[in-house]
């Protein structure tokens, strides 16, 4: 795994052929004299064929299988008033979040 960028900022790193985007410490400063361990992992999504929540790297099946949403899209369902997928949200969740959207 390698970062880009000495100083301190944005960076990228890529890890088992996916790229991320970090924070880059000061130059100088270590993630070890931070206390803070980094956790790279990849987007989920809920696979019908697999009958639960998934990656590319523990779902073997094609796009049309998988149902993702952004949180962006769940955003805006829920400030539409539409609940979401029921492989994504409890209805009875999504109400709650449909309703504190209305107070805003």
């Amino acid at each position: 795994m390698a970062a880009e960028g000495a100083g301190g900022g944005a960076g990228r790193v890529e890890e088992d052929g996916i790229e991320l985007a970090i924070r880059v410490p000061r130059q100088g400063v270590g993630l070890d004299e931070l206390g803070i361990e980094p956790l790279m992992f990849e987007h989920t999504f809920w696979c019908n064929e697999c009958e639960g929540l998934a990656s590319n790297k523990t779902c073997p099946h094609d796009q049309d299988a998988r149902l993702f949403l952004s949180g962006t899209k769940v955003r805006e369902m829920l400030g539409n008033g539409e609940r979401p997928p029921h492989e994504f949200s409890r209805d009875e969740v999504a109400d709650i979040l449909i309703d504190a959207y209305k107070e805003d």
